[in-house]
């Protein structure tokens, strides 16, 4: 078995990526050449790495390394985890597993892997609303705060008098969004544009709090997961069962425009021409076909004319009788 995996290649390769963004520990390099002096005592270099082969081949263990403690949730065998290592990098060496067995090993542990995430993400999803059902219960009794039939809870931070949003209405907002343990995952103020969308178009949570708003008002909103995400959450900013934790000011509510007396008038016209028509449809007598009718009558006197010629013919014809 003379290469690498193709599943610890895509982890060392991930861990490489991610440490190339990651801020770069800081190296320490050796101090500049100083003339000597007995007054100073020497201090030994104890850092073994002397070589950039040494240091790139210790970095390389080290991310690797870090990719396992990051993306494998199982436990590992250290000892066969640096042999199988020195397996692939010594051809000297003898490997214990042929390619085949090492893949259907790595599919197993994945296997355990994918129903271990599972544990953890239920576990996680269930403290979560365990935390948020906790939060919400004593958050209600804040005597400024009100709470919906719904769950919705919410403050008013800043009153006004303006029009309330519609279902159908756009609005412009800014506002911040943050978890329940102050984590932000989003926030229209820092990028310094206010967001336009449809009342209908967002979470359950949204829609129910902005009709409940009026343009210029300033309010501090708390959606349940059952008004939110819910189980499913948003990953990966948002997990399952997260409460939401928003600061919302409506800055302007875009309501659809009043119709006009002109297309009032325009409308209830059409609608006037509409209902005459279907008058007059229904005013317009039904004519008989009397084609057939016509055609018999006109068959029967063309015979009746033929047999009076035909009569006043013969009689022409014949001879005088003898007196």
């Amino acid at each position: 078995m003379k290469k690498i995996s193709s599943f610890a290649f895509i982890l060392s390769v991930g861990s490489l990526i991610a440490c190339s963004s990651a801020p770069k520990p800081v190296v320490k390099t050796a101090p500049a050449p100083v003339k000597k002096d007995s007054s100073l005592t020497a201090v030994p270099d104890k850092n073994p790495l002397k070589t950039d082969e040494q240091r790139y081949s210790y970095a390389l263990g080290m991310n690797m390394g870090h990719a396992l403690v990051t993306k494998v949730n199982v436990p590992l065998d250290t000892k066969l985890l640096v042999a199988g290592l020195r397996g692939q990098l010594d051809t000297s060496l003898k490997v214990l597993m042929t390619e085949q067995q090492a893949d259907s090993a790595l599919q197993n542990m994945v296997a355990v892997m994918q129903i271990q995430d599972k544990k953890l993400q239920v576990a996680k999803s269930k403290k979560a609303l365990d935390d948020q059902k906790a939060f919400l219960a004593m958050n209600a009794k804040d005597s400024s705060v009100i709470t919906t039939k719904s769950g919705l809870q919410y403050k008013i931070i800043k009153n006004s008098t303006g029009i309330s949003p519609k279902a159908t209405d756009k609005v412009r907002v800014h506002y911040v969004g943050t978890l329940l343990d102050g984590t932000e995952f989003d926030n229209s103020i820092k990028s310094g544009k206010p967001l336009e969308f449809p009342v209908n178009a967002v979470i359950r949570g949204w829609q129910e709090l902005l009709q409940l708003m009026k343009e210029g008002m300033e309010v501090k909103a708390w959606i349940p997961s059952s008004l939110g995400y819910g189980e499913v959450g948003a990953p990966p900013a948002i997990s399952g069962n997260s409460l939401l934790i928003f600061d919302i000011q409506l800055l302007k509510v875009l309501a659809e425009p009043a119709p006009t007396d002109s297309s009032k008038a325009t409308a209830e016209s059409a609608e006037t021409k509409d209902s005459t028509m279907t008058d007059m449809k229904a005013a317009t007598p039904v004519v008989e076909d009397t084609t057939s009718e016509k055609t018999s009558t006109q068959k029967a006197a063309s015979e009746t004319k033929k047999a009076t010629t035909k009569a006043s013919s013969t009689e022409k014809a014949a001879p005088k009788a003898k007196k």
